[in-house]
């Protein structure tokens, strides 16, 4: 962990996270059943309040969920309050939300998520692969 990157592994319970605040792009990958997401996530928005005042003008944030627990989904709000932060300084944010299909109930938390801190999201179907990033269409 740096002042300009951050990245944990993925596994079977937890997301990989793969921050670079130098070049504004940033995603959480992968299923998100941590058994308590306040001590995973923790750290992680503790960076961001570092991090993220001294990243680029254009941030870029990729949420690719396929699962995630009520633990996750509070901690994941509180990430998404603090691009609001950003954006009403004036930095440029953009939200990738992937989810599995048009039924999706994580298409609906992506709703429930962009109404709340009121940026526009990006949905799209499939999910980003962990080793390369590329979109898998479902």
């Amino acid at each position: 962990m740096s002042a300009r990157t951050l990245i944990i592994e993925a596994t079977e319970q937890t997301p990989k996270i793969s921050f670079d605040s130098e070049h504004g792009n940033f995603s959480i990958v992968g299923k998100s059943l941590p058994e308590s997401g306040e001590s995973f996530y923790q750290p992680i928005l503790a960076w961001l309040d570092k991090g993220l005042d001294k990243s680029a003008t254009i941030l870029n944030f990729e949420f690719s969920l396929p699962q995630l627990n009520l633990s996750s989904s509070k901690m994941l709000l509180f990430i998404l309050y603090k691009l609001k932060e950003q954006k009403e300084a004036g930095k440029q944010v953009s939200i990738w939300w992937y989810h599995g299909d048009e039924n999706s109930d994580i298409l609906e938390v992506g709703e429930d998520y962009e109404f709340m801190v009121d940026i526009p999201f990006r949905f799209k179907t499939g999910h980003l692969n962990l080793a390369n990033k590329e979109l898998i269409v479902l």
